[in-house]
């Protein structure tokens, strides 16, 4: 059950988001997550990230796996400051951004000092009200956010505008995937949940993973899962990825760069569809939306 506290930021979020001005200032948080290590979170979410700023998009790159600070390495960041500042409200997330390659922003991560994670539920709703306070520096902020249903994986997810859940073509990746999905949608709710194929030998592969994970989490949890594409997997990727760098970057023209530039964009369209519907509802329907602040809903 969720408590009641989650239930009013639930409430507030909600309230914000019917209200473009609120919404035209708040980034996108886009948390990409898996179920095991090894699936390749951290170098969908880099290279994401790229990707987005590639289309024109701020975007904000933001290490919130608990395991360690990958994202900074992959992206040849030193780690002068990262989450552990915003953790222990030693600084704001906007005072400690760095830049990083193809002009994203990167939120370095903990670095030996994981045990930061399992802090107090304030420092928790600290990171993720400064991570939804970017709108100055992000259209899009998109979170590394590990392999475990973690506390602050359960508050990541209940924050984001997307969840991107990655797994592999292995049964067992896609048994945890749908593991992590259930433990965390226990306790809070989902926002739109799209899967993405890693390492994939083809379209038809992914879609037949996808297929069997999209029909757990609806038949026994009343889930959709949306198909976001996959990754494909080659002997260029892998070399990439072995000597520290994005590949979108090293190998622009390759399949599996074509295809996270195919999701930012995916990403991109999803955001536009829903600002332009929710200005055409408040022209369609100005009372009904001012008697949603009026009558507000008590819990």
């Amino acid at each position: 059950m969720l408590d009641q506290a989650h239930r009013l930021r639930r409430l507030v979020r909600e309230a914000q988001a019917d209200d473009p001005a609120a919404c035209d200032s708040r980034p996108r948080l886009v948390v990409v997550a898996g179920g095991k290590g090894g699936v390749g979170t951290t170098t969908i979410a880099v290279n994401l990230a790229l990707a987005l700023a590639h289309a024109a998009k701020r975007a904000v790159l933001a290490d919130a796996s608990p395991t360690g600070s990958d994202v900074a390495v992959l992206c040849g960041v030193l780690e002068h400051h990262g989450a552990a500042d915003v953790l222990t409200g030693r600084r704001r997330a906007a005072e400690i951004l760095q830049a990083g390659p193809g002009a994203i922003q990167i939120l370095a991560g903990v670095c030996g000092q994981s045990g930061l994670w399992d802090g107090p539920a304030s420092a928790h709703d600290r990171f993720i009200e400064q991570l939804v306070g970017l709108g100055a520096q992000a259209d899009f902020v998109v979170v590394d956010g590990g392999n475990s249903p973690t506390r602050i994986a359960r508050r990541l997810w209940e924050a984001a505008s997307v969840l991107l859940l990655v797994a592999t073509t292995e049964l067992a990746s896609v048994l945890n995937a749908y593991a992590v999905v259930k433990a965390i949608a226990a306790d809070v709710c989902l926002p739109p949940l799209w899967s993405v194929v890693n390492m994939a030998p083809s379209r038809e592969v992914a879609e037949a993973v996808h297929a069997r994970l999209a029909l757990a989490c609806r038949r026994f949890l009343g889930l959709s899962c949306r198909f976001a594409g996959h990754i494909h997997q080659t002997a260029l990727i892998r070399d990439t990825i072995r000597h520290g760098g994005p590949f979108v970057l090293a190998a622009p023209r390759c399949r599996a760069s074509g295809q996270i530039r195919q999701l930012a964009l995916d990403l991109i369209g999803e955001e536009t569809n829903r600002n332009t519907e929710k200005r055409l509802k408040m022209r369609a329907e100005p009372a009904d939306f001012m008697r949603h602040y009026e009558q507000p809903t008590v819990c």
